[in-house]
């Protein structure tokens, strides 16, 4: 499930190519650090190490508007705050 803050009216929804999760984000940049594979960076390196590269394998697949605060809203209102609705599903 996927989740952005009540009121908003523009995000990106977006698909990494390199562990193919799906993630909502605030931002609409083209592309972007994915939170899965940028966490599993392990920032601990020794004096011989070099510092891991965070790439941005997450593209921006489409960008929605307006829809999410809309249809959420409607249903919210039809069924309280416990309606089963948290966002787009995979």
């Amino acid at each position: 499930m996927y989740y952005v803050p009540d009121g908003t009216r523009l995000c990106g929804f977006y698909e990494c190519s390199e562990c193919h999760s799906r993630f909502l984000s605030l931002m609409t940049a083209p592309s972007m650090i994915c939170p899965a594979c940028g966490r599993a960076v392990d920032y601990e390196i020794g004096p011989d190490e070099e510092m891991p590269e965070l790439k941005e394998d997450a593209k921006l697949v489409k960008i929605i508007e307006d829809f999410l605060t809309e249809t959420f809203a409607a249903r919210r209102r039809e069924h309280g705050n416990d309606c089963g609705i948290s966002g787009m599903e995979r």
